[in-house]
């Protein structure tokens, strides 16, 4: 086991790059947290867009549950191109855009 473990640390300091777990796990969050704070932006502009769109209720009920939809639309086909590219590529893409 030791030998693996020499082996493994001198690989990572040979090539340069020192495994970094915190820095996996930050790229992570920084997106589950901006998928969060997209979804409740839509919920704090409901009154900006009833004053500035004189939008009744019901309108904007079909605003918010219109964003819901192509939300799930792009979720499942991002889950297919996940499937295709890799997911962490994929990931990685989506965190940069």
């Amino acid at each position: 086991m030791t030998t693996a473990t020499a082996a493994g640390d001198f690989a990572a300091q040979e090539s340069g790059r020192l495994p970094r777990p915190w820095a996996g796990l930050f790229a992570l969050l920084s997106g589950v947290s901006l998928i969060v704070l997209d979804g409740s932006l839509v919920n704090i502009l409901i009154p900006s867009m009833v004053s500035d769109l004189n939008l009744n209720r019901s309108q904007v009920l079909w605003c918010n549950s219109a964003y819901a939809l192509v939300f799930a639309g792009l979720l499942i086909t991002a889950g297919r191109l996940g499937d295709r590219i890799g997911r962490r590529r994929f990931f990685m893409i989506g965190t940069v855009i």
